[in-house]
This record gives structure tokens, sequence and C-alpha cells, in this order.
């Protein structure tokens, strides 16, 4: 599992370069159900909390994408859990 979160870290460092609207937003999406996961299975901060900074990031520079803003407000959830549990 470690190698697998050290492949989506670096994957999400790439995402959060300048890349076309649709790879950010499939990224994105993949970070949300990472984040999701790495919280409902109770992972250790260190686990999830490079995503959830990846997903910060990417919002803040590129906006949510219009494909993606049904589950804004549970993204927003997911953030606010993990700042919790990691603060």
């Amino acid at each position: 599992m470690e190698k697998a979160r050290e492949a989506f870290r670096e994957a999400m460092a790439i995402a959060n370069e300048e890349r076309p609207r649709d790879a950010r937003a499939l990224m994105l999406k993949y970070a949300h159900m990472r984040l999701f996961y790495e919280l409902e299975h109770d992972q250790p901060c260190e686990a999830f909390a490079p995503v959830a900074e990846g997903i910060t990031l990417m919002v803040e520079e590129f906006g949510m994408p219009v494909s993606l803003r049904g589950i804004e407000d549970e993204l927003q959830m997911l953030l606010e859990i993990a700042a919790q549990r990691c603060g």
C-alpha cells in the first residue's frame, strides 16, 4: 500500500503542474476517492495528508471543475475531517 500511496503522491504533484483541464478534473476525482478510502480505513495522517494537500492546492489554483461540482460539498467535508484528524 505504501508504494501505491507514494505513486499517487507523485501523480498529484504532476497534476498540480499545468495540465489540460480534463486531466486535472480526472486527477481530482481520483484524489477524492483516495482521500475517502484512507479516511474510511482509519489510516494515519501521513497516509492521507499529502492527498488532502494536493486536493487543496489544485482547487485553490485552478478552481473546482464544473464536472465535479456535484462532489464539492462531500470533498470539503472530507478535507475538514482530514484536518481534524491531523490537527
